[in-house]
């Protein structure tokens, strides 16, 4: 999972690129995505006194902490494979991930969110990543994207350089069709529950970002482990 990670050199154009991403993109998926975040976790666990949660890929845990303020009975921590950034006091408690095990043991949380963390991992890490995150959580939540083909596939390519580029991680070369997550979920032995496959995160922008940035390119899907499940038994996996 090193892989992801790329030193660059600070410069006014680093500056620039991390400033204008904040302000013109960043802050505002915070809240759309940490509301819709927060809801799906208080349909599930809305009567608990304490609901433990786990932030992998944490990144600066501004989701994390945007849910917090919504589901005040959650308790967070934050990991991630890099040092948290230096200008920045973490909200929550955060352990750095060494990229193979998570130091917790079975069920340690209720929670575990995957915010646009999946498509970065490479493809030979996933399944140990994925089996890992329900291994310690109860319930697994994953934001990612869904390519419906070439063009959308360059769209997320040039959101993700746009997104990621300044801070150092490496922009992925292919994401997720409905079809393949449901087969990746599948031979995980994870049961996947699609929560929705739009999201419409970029209202505050002129009309023509809007028309590229659609919201069919953003997803939500809620996962749980199957250790029981019978495997001769065919799973049901969309066509599309």
């Amino acid at each position: 999972m090193n892989s992801r990670i790329v030193r660059r050199k600070k410069n006014w154009v680093h500056d620039l690129l991390i400033h204008f991403h904040q302000t013109q993109a960043h802050n505002a998926r915070v809240g759309v995505i940490g509301t819709i975040l927060a809801k799906i976790i208080l349909e599930k666990f809305n009567n608990s006194d304490k609901i433990r949660c786990l932030d992998f890929g944490c990144g600066d845990m501004k989701v994390s902490n945007c849910i917090s303020k919504e589901v005040p009975n959650s308790d967070w921590i934050g990991t991630d494979i890099y040092g948290f950034p230096d200008t920045i006091n973490p909200p929550f408690k955060y352990i750095k991930f060494d990229g193979k095990v998570l130091s917790f043991e079975d069920k340690t949380f209720d929670i575990v969110i995957l915010c646009d963390v999946l498509h970065h991992i490479p493809t030979i890490d996933r399944n140990r990543v994925v089996r890992e995150c329900t291994r310690v959580g109860r319930m697994v939540i994953v934001k990612d994207h869904f390519e419906r083909g070439r063009f959308s596939r360059w769209v997320l390519r040039a959101m993700d350089f746009f997104g990621n580029w300044a801070y150092g991680v490496k922009s992925p070369g292919d994401y997720f069709s409905k079809r393949t997550f449901f087969e990746f979920c599948y031979d995980n032995s994870v049961s996947a529950e699609l929560k929705t496959s739009q999201i419409e995160l970029y209202n505050h922008l002129p009309r023509i970002f809007r028309y590229i940035l659609t919201p069919d390119l953003h997803f939500i899907a809620v996962l749980s482990s199957q250790e029981n499940r019978d495997l001769s038994q065919p799973s049901e996996i969309p066509c599309q």
